[in-house]
């Protein structure tokens, strides 16, 4: 069980599986807790190993029969406090680093004059990292052997990450930057060597940092054990996962039933057959499945409260940079079809901060209809990344999941198409 006290999450709060088969699984709906007005919740659900999960951005450990209360802020997870089962594994993840920052980069405060010099800080960063490990005694042997790989790999997602972070703080001119990328790869290469040897291992997979750098662990090992055969397992289920979740209509979803049946791993292959039954539930043709949002004034609104119209849904999210950059592409398709009144353009936000939301909205004063929504409570749209976009018939039917992004070219004409 888990239970405790949150703050600044939104409505809907999701217990997210981080391990390598939410890569192939659906979000599983028994995950989602609403907390009441204080805060307060309370939340069970099946698990049969130990694995990890996030709730906002604090990283959780949880086993099978654990009792944990936690209070997390969601905007300061250093704040985060546990008690019960694994708290002290949950107080040790408070400070995981953030690959998507580079790990041990830290979004590129770690910088050095020289390349050489950077690795030395990355290699400083990952023994102090360690030496937390340590002095957390007590904790759980298999939970110690993730962290110290999940070190390991922050340590070369770091080295592979200064390639994108040092052209930046050092300013490097157009010229310059690509003549360091050109070099970087050679130069980075006895560092990557050093770190990367015999660090094949399928149980590794739990850690996001380890599948961030498992395709290039997998393309420089020369070896063939049968561990190297789960990954690759791992790495071609993922791959059919990624396009099955992509797909819209129901012809292409079927298409991969022969080849998700083809998967040597049982748990793989059972975990694809799942996401595939699942979303087939919905596909291009179906009626649309109604959702609740709410305007600008916190009013109730329903995306079938538009029937009898064409209806464009952009769904995006403050802290989404490609959104924000398709935004002004959005504004003006907007604008070319404002006098009609067959179509509406809904602008779906699922932020849970309704205040960066609201001023968001008023910073680039855009107008027509803004709605937000908890991503949970559009399950049947497989929501799973952002921007996405939907189009749904005057009749209500889906014309396409996964419509064009506002920047394409050819949107123009498909709406035309339709609306004749």
């Amino acid at each position: 069980m888990l239970s405790g006290t949150i703050k600044n999450f939104n409505n809907q709060v999701e217990v997210e599986d981080m391990s390598e088969m939410r890569e192939l699984l659906l979000p599983d709906p028994t995950h989602f807790f609403v907390p009441d007005s204080a805060g307060h919740f309370t939340i069970t659900f099946l698990l049969a190993s130990p694995n990890y999960f996030r709730i906002g951005r604090n990283i959780l450990y949880l086993s099978p029969g654990d009792n944990i209360t936690l209070y997390a802020d969601y905007k300061d997870p250093m704040q985060a406090t546990f008690t019960g089962t694994h708290s002290k594994e949950n107080e040790y993840l408070r400070e995981t680093p953030f690959p998507k920052g580079g790990s041990f980069l830290e979004a590129g405060s770690r910088i050095k004059s020289t390349v050489d010099l950077t690795v030395m800080a990355v290699a400083e960063a990952a023994k102090n990292r360690a030496r937390s490990l340590e002095e957390h005694t007590g904790m759980d042997k298999e939970f110690v052997k993730l962290e110290t790989a999940r070190i390991q790999a922050d340590i070369l997602n770091s080295l592979d990450d200064i390639d994108v972070y040092f052209p930046y703080e050092h300013k490097l001119s157009k010229d310059s930057a690509e003549l360091f990328h050109q070099n970087f790869e050679k130069m980075i290469a006895p560092y990557m060597e050093q770190y990367a040897k015999d660090f094949i291992d399928p149980d590794f997979l739990k850690l996001v940092v380890y599948r961030d750098v498992v395709d290039e662990l997998i393309a420089k090992e020369r070896n063939t054990s049968k561990n190297i055969q789960q990954v690759k397992d791992w790495i071609a289920a993922r791959e059919l996962a990624e396009k099955l979740k992509a797909a819209s209509a129901r012809e292409t979803k079927m298409a991969f039933e022969s080849r998700i049946n083809q998967l040597a791993n049982a748990t793989y292959r059972n975990a694809l057959n799942n996401t595939l039954s699942k979303t087939l539930a919905l596909s291009n043709g179906d009626m649309a499945v109604d959702f609740t949002a709410a305007d600008q004034s916190n009013t109730t609104v329903h995306a079938s409260d538009l029937k009898g119209k064409l209806i464009y849904v952009d769904i995006w999210a403050t802290w989404c940079g490609p959104c924000m950059e398709e935004m002004p592409a959005f504004e003006k398709l907007k604008n070319a079809y404002k006098d009609d009144p067959r179509i509406s353009f809904i602008s779906l936000s699922i932020d849970d901060d309704k205040t960066a939301w609201q001023t968001n909205i008023k910073k680039r004063n855009a107008n027509g209809l803004q709605w937000i929504i908890d991503r949970a409570k559009l399950p049947a749209y497989n929501v799973l990344s952002i921007p996405r976009t939907i189009l749904i018939g005057q009749d209500f039917r889906l014309v396409e999941m996964n419509a064009a992004l506002p920047s394409s070219k050819k949107l123009a004409n498909t709406l035309n198409v339709l609306l004749k």
